[in-house]
């Protein structure tokens, strides 16, 4: 399958079942869907798991339930996030893949820490597959904000590291399952 680098213009073929390429003149790294090539970045972990266990507690005591929770489980993943830049001012990120916690619709990406993604430094065993086609979600942001797709500037693809949490409260049988942003942000949970 042959295709553009959309970083230096030059014909690249990677291979049909690649989705992660690394381009040979410019060295971008790039997503590929759909037959095309993407620009792709990670924003780097900045919560490590102690850092996170603070994190949860002050969020639990906020919320007054730290004395009866017990944590089954935490796992660092690495979401996608479709990031569409419009003229002008105009940016909208929009999740590449569904959650469990709505919440994760209103996460903030902090852009300035991008990075050029990186699988071998990120480790395939977290990372979140983009589940969402690029064209369906530029067109569900286009008709949700009624800005015109022939202002679309440039389109990536950002993988975000979220620390996934399960915990019981009290005797209740149910697992909750908040997110905590691995850059250091608030706690995102269902209400």
């Amino acid at each position: 399958m042959d295709t553009e680098c959309i970083q230096c213009g030059a014909k690249i073929s990677p291979d049909k079942d690649d989705r992660f390429y690394s381009c040979p003149f410019c060295r971008s790294t790039l997503y590929i869907q759909e037959g095309r090539s993407l620009q792709h970045y990670y924003v780097p972990l900045k919560v490590v798991k102690k850092d996170l266990m603070s994190i949860l507690s002050m969020w639990l005591a906020g919320n007054e339930l730290h004395e009866d929770v017990t944590i089954v489980s935490t796992s660092l993943i690495y979401f996608p996030f479709w990031y569409f830049q419009f003229g002008g001012s105009e940016n909208h990120l929009t999740p590449a893949n569904s959650s469990e916690v709505e919440e994760i619709n209103r996460i903030e990406l902090p852009l300035v820490d991008l990075l050029p993604f990186s699988a071998k430094e990120l480790g395939q065993s977290n990372l979140v597959e983009a589940q969402f086609l690029h064209d369906v979600s530029l067109e569900k942001v286009v008709t949700a904000t009624n800005t015109s797709p022939d202002r679309l500037v440039s389109s990536s693809l950002i993988h975000h590291p979220l620390w996934t949490v399960a915990y019981t409260y009290r005797t209740d049988p149910a697992i909750y399952t908040p997110v905590v942003e691995g850059t250091g942000g608030p706690v995102k949970a269902n209400e």
